[in-house]
């Protein structure tokens, strides 16, 4: 049988013959690379072993690095177990590169003391700081090295290269820091300074911008009480209504204290025309007993500033007080500068030192502005914007802060009587703070106010005063 006349064995015979032929050529294998399946086999176990053991390479590399970390660590532990080394004269270059705080007793020359930036030139191989304006004067200020490695302050660049100094430090470094003690002239020599110090000011960056938290006393709510924590011939019906004049404005120089979002002491408005705010409590005892006595021993007679042009003395019976200034070098001090910045928003460098005051039996401070009207003073670039009066001892009778135009009360010409508007009284511990511009930067007239004679004990109070720039 067959098919189309052909038998089947014969049609068998060619698929017999290609299957033959497929036998024998995978018997014999072939030159041909590509089809050798036992060889490709051994390549890819051989390929998995290269890369197992570059893992174990790569592990055992973690694995030693590991063990220099942890030694590492173990080498600062130990470290920080030891005191460490007395590094005030050798400070870190990256100290130069910060902005430095000028501090010191009030004695002397009370222009220099204030914040200090780098300048962009050296003199002799060191860094050049310079402060172009102080809390209450535009004179320039330059703190640079001299040849020897001692510090000066000069009062302009060419000075400062020159070696003309109105401060010299007695010791050399190669930062500005820890070189006292420092004397500057006096007369016709060389007067030494105690407690005149240049300090790295780590609590603000150099924008001059607070940072600080206040160590504000807690003594619950605030309630003076009047006719007895002070006396006035009106009664503030709202707190928190302002006079036009007293509004927000584009460009305004401060906000008011209690429109700031920060931690505040108990505090009563006792006038919205100038605003003016007491504290029950916003130093401690212990800060008023160490304020007093580091300033008893340094008062003199105060003084009041005379007018431009004006060949008065500044000595005068409409002031008859004894003062000092103190700052930050005492601790005290410092703390309740640090409170009233962080609780004002006032920038570090604009303020002055504190001004320690004593009135004695029947002294007094005839009712005054505190701030410089240009048209007495002169063209100023910077003016007192705010002034706190601190009560450092409670006074047994009399020895009031009195604002005559308190409440937006009317123009007078008694400056002494202290029997109308508002009083505060003197408790240690208290503090009347009141604003001497408004917040457009115009002056406030109405921050008119004295210091009632005192008719029994003695009183201590202590004045800071925060600046703004007018220009």
């Amino acid at each position: 049988m067959g098919f189309n006349g052909v038998p089947y064995k014969l049609m068998a015979f060619p698929f017999i013959s290609l299957i033959m032929i497929m036998y024998f050529f995978f018997s014999t294998g072939t030159p041909s690379e590509e089809w050798k399946p036992g060889e490709a086999a051994t390549k890819k176990l051989q390929n998995e072993e290269k890369e197992l053991e570059a893992v174990k390479n790569e592990l055992a590399n973690s694995r030693k690095a590991m063990d220099a970390m942890r030694k590492q660590i173990d080498i600062l532990e130990e470290l920080g177990k030891k005191k460490p080394e007395d590094t005030s004269n050798h400070h870190k270059e990256e100290n130069s590169e910060r902005c430095y705080y000028v501090t010191g007793n009030g004695v002397g020359d009370r222009t220099s003391m204030g914040m200090y930036l780098k300048h962009n030139e050296d003199v002799n191989d060191k860094h050049v700081f310079h402060r172009n304006k102080g809390a209450w004067t535009r004179e320039e200020r330059w703190l640079c090295s001299l040849a020897d490695g001692r510090w000066i302050l000069s009062d302009s660049f060419e000075n400062c290269k020159a070696g003309q100094a109105t401060w010299v430090s007695k010791t050399s470094s190669q930062h500005p820091l820890d070189i006292g003690p420092w004397s500057t002239l006096v007369g016709d020599g060389w007067t030494e300074i105690p407690e005149f110090n240049i300090i790295l000011k780590t609590e603000v960056d150099c924008s001059l911008t607070s940072k600080l938290e206040g160590k504000i006393p807690h003594t619950g709510q605030s309630n003076p009480t009047k006719g007895v924590n002070y006396e006035a011939d009106y009664d503030v019906t709202d707190p928190k209504k302002d006079d036009e004049k007293y509004a927000y404005k584009p460009g305004i120089g401060f906000k008011y204290m209690e429109d700031r979002d920060v931690e505040k002491p108990p505090f009563t408005v006792l006038s919205n025309i100038p605003k003016i705010y007491f504290f029950d409590k916003l130093l401690t005892d212990e800060e008023c007993d160490a304020i007093v006595h580091a300033a008893e021993s340094r008062i003199t007679r105060s003084g009041v500033v005379p007018w431009k042009g004006s060949n008065a003395s500044n000595i005068q019976e409409v002031r008859t007080s004894s003062h000092t200034w103190l700052t930050e070098s005492v601790p005290a001090v410092n703390d309740v500068m640090n409170r009233l910045l962080s609780l004002f928003g006032f920038k570090v460098a604009d303020h002055e030192a504190l001004q320690v005051l004593r009135y004695q039996h029947n002294q007094k401070y005839d009712a005054h502005h505190d701030y410089f009207d240009p048209g007495l003073y002169g063209k100023q670039v910077s003016n007192r914007a705010l002034t706190c009066f601190l009560y450092l001892n409670t006074v047994e009778e009399g020895g009031e802060t009195w604002f005559p135009r308190a409440n937006g009360g009317a123009p007078t010409g008694d400056f002494r009587s202290c029997n109308f508007g508002l009083r505060a009284k003197p408790v240690k511990g208290s503090a009347a703070c009141f604003y001497d511009m408004r917040p457009d930067l115009s002056l406030d007239e109405y921050s008119l106010h004295g210091g009632c004679p005192v008719k029994q004990g003695v009183k201590w109070g202590g004045t800071l005063w925060m600046h703004v720039d007018v220009e």
